[in-house]
């Protein structure tokens, strides 16, 4: 009796481990494996790039998908979905990238890969097969910031919608779509039709502080344009207006253009069509500069002007349209410091400088001249000379100063060489300009003349 008990229990047992060991090997799995950025990290309340990567087992399953959400909470609504289809390998892994905008109120971020299977002719069930996910503190941003959430309109988060030159209504013109890379915002603003004033955007006012400077960052593409679109490339872009001066970068699909006071084109060589991600950096008074992919595209003086203080997002003129695809906006200025790279203090600033010398009028720029700068370092005092042309009329200054926390302050003292008309004359003037530690570095600033002399900008690159 007691060996037959004991080999029933046996067989029991072994049942139960059997039947126990069947049902781990027909239960799916999810595991998020690596997380960009790093899992010890504190992230910041902004718009934040992730890259993640998951490994997946459907088992015995056929196919499936995978629900990738990053959120205040564990149970947030999916930023991208993978699905894997029937006939694909059953186990595998994947690779999200995904440009999330993280609340400044937000405590944690949760990144949560969520898997549903199903087998062959069956629906996918309600409930999911398996979770994952991984749990970054969040801090609120110290700096001000703009930023616009793709997945409603501007609209709805405090933006007017504005269309001048024409009455197409907002839902013709924008709407919300999902990508790989999670909700974008779409322009559409093809066939609305032509104006010589005219717009289709999305305009917000009195958020700008004109006392500091700011960086605009924007991921976007310009899928198509129309009308006249030689040197103009108005029906998509950004703009920052102070009150006082209008920092705007308008983008077609092979061109980038400037709303500066020449209306330059700063690119012909990079393919738009694509995702890219734009950033203007601009110091009122100063100037700007703009970036594409991290990389140093442009410079230059913003248009002088009066305009409310604002930000603008879209179609900028009746004379042309576009299709674009926004995936991200976000206005940023320090509370406590210059967000962008100026004022790093340079090593050596001797050599020859070569750029532009810009005078304002009241409300506009008066002249352009090409200006350049011969500079001898010794310590923290400058030393050197500086050439001003206006076409055949030319002055050549002699011109001393000092540098401190990478700001280079000089006078003019005298004139060494000069040809100038009857009717008009070269002064002498003073100059502090930051220094900007691009390649090649980058001299910018105020300039100031005597008397009732207009000022303006000065635009330098280190030759």
């Amino acid at each position: 009796m007691l060996y037959r008990l004991v080999l029933i229990m046996i067989i029991l047992m072994a049942t139960c481990l059997s039947a126990l060991g069947d049902e781990n090997a027909t239960n799916p799995s999810i595991t998020i494996t690596d997380v960009s950025p790093q899992i010890d990290s504190t992230l910041i309340g902004k718009t934040t790039d992730f890259t993640i990567n998951v490994n997946y087992d459907l088992m015995d399953n056929d196919y499936g998908k995978i629900l990738l959400s990053i959120d205040e909470y564990t149970t947030g609504s999916a930023d991208q979905v993978y699905t894997i289809f029937q006939g694909d390998l059953s186990k595998g892994s994947h690779v999200f990238k995904i440009n999330k905008l993280l609340g400044n109120d937000w405590k944690n971020a949760y990144v949560s890969a969520t898997l549903y299977t199903a087998k062959k002719d069956n629906p996918l069930p309600a409930e999911y097969s398996a979770f994952d996910y991984r749990q970054f503190p969040v801090e609120a941003n110290p700096s001000k910031s703009v930023i616009l959430d793709m997945c409603s309109l501007p609209s709805a988060q405090g933006w007017k919608y504005m269309s001048v030159g024409n009455s197409v209504p907002e839902n013709s013109v924008f709407s919300l779509q999902n990508l790989d890379q999670g909700c974008i915002l779409h322009q559409d603003s093809m066939g609305v039709g032509q104006a010589n004033q005219g717009n289709n955007g999305y305009k917000i006012n009195n958020v700008v502080d004109p006392s500091k400077p700011f960086v605009l960052k924007v991921r976007a593409r310009v899928l198509a344009e129309e009308g006249d679109t030689n040197k103009n490339h108005f029906g998509f872009g950004f703009e920052v207006c102070t009150g006082a001066e209008a920092f705007a970068i308008m983008i077609g699909p092979s061109e980038i253009q400037a709303l500066d006071n020449e209306n330059r084109i700063l690119s012909t060589s990079i393919d738009n069509t694509k995702f890219h991600d734009y950033q203007l950096e601009g110091t009122p008074g100063v100037g700007y500069k703009l970036y594409v992919d991290n990389d140093l595209v442009a410079m230059g003086a913003a248009r002088v002007m009066e305009c409310d203080n604002s930000l603008y997002l879209g179609d900028g003129t009746g004379g042309t349209n576009a299709k674009a695809d926004i995936a991200s906006f976000e206005l940023i200025q320090s509370e406590e410091k210059d967000v962008s790279t100026t004022n790093q203090v340079p090593t050596t600033i001797s050599g020859h400088w070569k750029g532009k010398l810009y005078q304002f009028g009241p409300t506009y720029l008066w002249r352009t001249y090409p200006f350049s700068m011969d500079l001898s370092q010794n310590g923290s005092q400058i030393f050197g000379t500086s050439r001003i042309e206006l076409g055949d009329y030319y002055a050549v200054m002699k011109l001393s100063g000092s540098i401190s926390d990478g700001v280079i302050s000089y006078n003019d003292s005298s004139f060494l060489e000069k040809n100038e008309a009857s009717d008009w004359y070269f002064v002498l003037g003073n100059a502090d300009l930051n220094f900007v530690n691009t390649s090649p570095p980058v001299l910018e600033g105020p300039w100031t003349g005597p008397g009732n002399c207009w000022p303006g900008s000065i635009f330098l690159m280190k030759q």
